[in-house]
């Protein structure tokens, strides 16, 4: 029963901890002021997220070394090969925003999404009961659902 417990508790940090990189992910926006727009050099917001993308490809596709603490960290399983799907998404995701929709309301909303997607799971990994399927993709729950919902306006 110990054992059980401890793996139980051990994933709940692992996800709250992979949650917490949406959460910062997401706040590159809250930096976009900081910017001159009338200056090419507004286009530096994407340097992190590029840098990171470029990180995830090597180390996803090339190295696909499963002990190495990015991938122990980014990834649920240890395999190399998970870094190029969710985490690469987000920074591509990032990396598009930053470029295409610097200071507009649909960038904010995009990156306010990563703010509810980091409340869905914590509040669907503690108290998610009510669970349902999405196509192509895993099982949900109403609560993380509306978690998202808020988490989303909040960020916004």
């Amino acid at each position: 029963m110990e054992l059980a417990h401890f793996i139980r508790v051990k994933y709940k940090i692992i996800e709250l901890s992979r949650k917490f990189v949406h959460l910062a992910a997401c706040s590159f926006a809250i930096f976009w002021p900081l910017f001159d727009s009338n200056h090419w050099g507004w286009r530096l917001n994407i340097i992190v997220s590029g840098v990171m993308t470029l990180r995830l490809l090597y180390k996803g596709a090339i190295l696909k070394d499963p002990e190495d603490e990015d991938v122990r960290s980014m990834s649920r399983t240890s395999s190399p090969s998970e870094l190029l799907y969710g985490p690469l998404q987000m920074t591509l995701i990032m990396c598009y925003v930053g470029s295409t929709k610097y200071m507009t309301n649909t960038g904010i909303i995009v990156m306010a999404s990563l703010v509810g997607d980091w409340l869905a799971a914590i509040v669907g990994l503690e108290y998610g009961k009510h669970k349902y399927k999405v196509p192509l993709g895993g099982d949900k729950s109403i609560e993380g659902t509306v978690g998202c919902i808020i988490g989303t306006m909040l960020g916004i």
